[in-house]
């Protein structure tokens, strides 16, 4: 397994996807249910193959993810063969939670000297490896957002 098992609740929001992954697997409902009763072991690897497959669909499509906490930010940008992040952390002086949009900003225009924001790039050599560097960081607590903040904060790297 290259990530980790659906849950039961998101394994029953694709419920006819798994219906149409076992059929193309030529296995039919009620074979699926035969192979649950006597616990054999090909239903743990179906189940494992199928959230490898869904998590796949997902993070190929995810672009942009941000990870924050109250003394640091990462905005990443995921593009096909690398990435950009843009870290932003506050000096031993600020106190203010920068998780905060609003407050991040107001640091930005009216204390900048407090913050410290950075660009560093990462080469991801293939499909496989960007996914997995997107599932570890929204493990660690990064989410899924949109381009809005990275594109906010570029130009402070220059």
């Amino acid at each position: 397994m290259k990530y980790r098992r659906l849950t039961l609740e998101e394994l029953e929001i694709f419920e006819k996807e798994f219906i149409l992954f076992l059929s193309a697997n030529g296995i039919t409902g009620e074979d699926w249910e035969k192979k649950k009763q006597a616990q054999d072991p090909m239903v743990n690897l179906m189940l494992d193959e199928f959230s490898d497959f869904i998590l796949d669909g997902v993070l190929q499509n995810v672009e942009y993810i941000d990870h924050r906490s109250p003394a640091f930010l990462a905005c990443f940008n995921i593009k096909e063969n690398f990435g950009e992040a843009i870290i932003v952390q506050r000096s031993s002086t600020a106190f203010e939670d920068i998780s905060d949009i609003k407050v991040l900003m107001d640091l930005i225009q009216n204390r900048p000297q407090e913050l410290q924001i950075n660009l560093a790039t990462k080469v991801l050599g293939s499909q496989e490896e960007r996914n997995k560097f997107i599932f570890d960081e929204l493990s660690k607590g990064a989410m899924i957002s949109n381009a809005e903040l990275f594109d906010l904060l570029k130009p402070l790297t220059q």
